[in-house]
């Protein structure tokens, strides 16, 4: 019966193809989440879709997590735009430092 089910819900139909494509491109990184947790939700998908026959380019890849940052991360987009070619460990580790960044802007520590 398990395997009838991951048949049924597994196999590369277009229909599954274009419901993991559609989130996909639909990706988008929310306020208050991380930059692992978003990076996680898009290797989910990648790895969904190369099981289903329709791989994802890292290059694509980079395009799409950019497209999806929240505002507070636009000096980091326009930053890797104009880099040009970017690799996914380059950029999961920049964003982790703006991340950082950020939450010491917004959450300083007070030494007295």
């Amino acid at each position: 019966m398990w395997n009838e089910l991951i048949g049924t819900f597994e196999r590369p139909s277009l229909s599954n193809k274009l419901q993991s494509l559609t989130r996909l491109l639909d990706i988008k990184m929310e306020l208050s989440s991380s930059v692992d947790c978003y990076f996680k939700q898009l290797q989910e998908l990648t790895k969904r879709l190369a099981a289903l026959d329709a791989p994802v380019e890292p290059d694509l890849q980079v395009a799409l997590l950019l497209r999806g940052l929240p505002s507070q991360y636009d000096s980091r987009r326009v930053a890797f735009v104009a880099k040009g070619n970017v690799s996914l460990s380059e950029l999961r580790e920049a964003l982790r430092t703006e991340e950082c960044r950020l939450s010491a802007v917004e959450h300083p520590v007070q030494l007295f």
